[in-house]
């Protein structure tokens, strides 16, 4: 997922990744230092990849596309009482199957993507809609590890947003991201991203961000870790430094001095290298088959990283959010791979009726059919509250050919 559309979608994430944020506080007398762990909008998210690749799934799908020969799909909602049809989506295909143009009626979104001979990602154009009145490009460059991301205001040249290069020196890839427009960050004002991608051991990957001010002053960080094996991603989640930045500022003079002129949990945290310990905090799971087909998938968050529904004011009103406490997923497929039933499960803080804390339990199950040349044909989705069904909708996709 290409970066215009990871930073729409981060937005609606039931489980939402967190960095550690510090607030500058006044000369310490009490000897007691406080740090704050703020959820913001994961800085992972300001550092896209320049080499995009498919998920399993979407590797099949393009396969079949250009086996079939396929050069445009629809999907459409049928109504079951009428029999009515609804197109929901619209997408048209090259001869190597990726996904050219993309068209969303509901939102009037169309997207155009250009791609290479070697099908990877070259440029995303998404068209100016009723509700947002800019086009939205991205440029990437694989060889070169260069990706640039424009808005353009109707009938004005483009407006660069985001400028990211990458570069590799043995097993470690580092990513600097120039935010074009700066991002407003409890208080602080980041125009640098940082990204260091490196093993930590035989199966580890870590993930260390930086977030710079217009000083150039790190005042953000995030860490995240990944292990693989067999090629797969079988859990994943946070390094935290709460507890252990929190026990050092309670403990040494020199990090309560640095806090006192000023120093953020970031600025401290590089200071000290790895002199500090890391926790790490697993948020997700996975087990895979031995074909390496996805079968569960359980993500949930640790209690260090939770957070009740916060409420956020706005110039409109009021608006609620609220974080998932856990979700899984469970996947069945068919001989050549492709998933033929998805069951999503989320649970969410709520309030009873006597406004005592509970939970919500949604579940969604999707059953897919296929055609004997691999094509998705129909879809069958359910959605239901507390074992209450609440809605059933059946979706049909329809085929042109070269």
């Amino acid at each position: 997922m290409h970066f215009l559309f990871r930073l729409t979608s981060l937005i609606g994430l039931c489980l939402l990744t967190s960095y550690t944020q510090a607030q500058t506080s006044a000369p310490d007398t009490k000897r007691t230092v406080t740090m704050s762990a703020q959820i913001q909008m994961s800085l992972s998210a300001y550092v896209p990849g320049t080499d995009l690749r498919l998920n399993q799934q979407d590797s099949l799908a393009r396969l079949a596309y250009a086996k079939n020969k396929i050069r445009s799909a629809t999907k459409v909602r049928v109504v079951d009482k009428s029999g009515e049809i609804d197109t929901v989506d619209y997408a048209e295909f090259d001869h190597q199957g990726n996904r050219t143009l993309l068209y969303n009626p509901d939102f009037k979104a169309r997207t155009v993507r250009r791609f290479d001979k070697l099908s990877r990602l070259l440029e995303s154009i998404q068209q100016p809609t009723p509700s947002y009145p800019y086009l939205m490009r991205e440029v990437l460059d694989p060889d070169k590890g260069l990706y640039t991301s424009f808005r353009q205001p109707e009938g004005s040249p483009d407006v660069p947003l985001l400028t990211v290069t990458q570069q590799r020196h043995g097993d470690t890839l580092s990513s600097l991201a120039i935010l074009h427009q700066p991002v407003p960050q409890q208080g602080y004002t980041l125009t640098q991203v940082t990204c260091r991608r490196y093993s930590v051991g035989r199966d580890t990957i870590r993930q260390d961000h930086f977030g710079y001010d217009e000083f150039h002053k790190p005042q953000a960080y995030q860490s995240t870790y990944t292990i693989r094996r067999n090629g797969n991603a079988i859990e994943s989640g946070v390094v935290s430094f709460q507890k252990p930045l929190q026990a050092l500022l309670d403990t040494s003079a020199r990090a309560r001095r640095w806090r006192s002129q000023g120093m953020s949990d970031a600025a401290i945290l590089l200071s000290l290298g790895s002199k500090i310990r890391d926790i790490y905090l697993a948020t997700s799971h996975s087990l895979f088959d031995k074909n390496g087909w996805l079968l569960h998938s359980e993500m949930s968050v640790p209690a260090e990283l939770s957070r009740k529904s916060g409420t956020q004011e706005t110039e409109k009103g009021s608006m609620t959010l609220s974080a998932s406490q856990s979700s899984q997923v469970s996947y069945r497929y068919d001989a050549r791979g492709n998933v033929i039933r998805e069951e999503r499960t989320a649970v969410f803080p709520s309030l009873s009726s006597e406004n005592k804390q509970t939970v919500d339990t949604w579940v969604t199950v999707k059953d897919n059919v296929y055609s004997s040349k691999g094509l998705l044909l129909n879809e069958t989705s359910s959605f239901q509250i507390n074992s209450k069904h609440i809605r059933t909708t059946r979706y049909e996709h329809h085929y042109t050919r070269f």
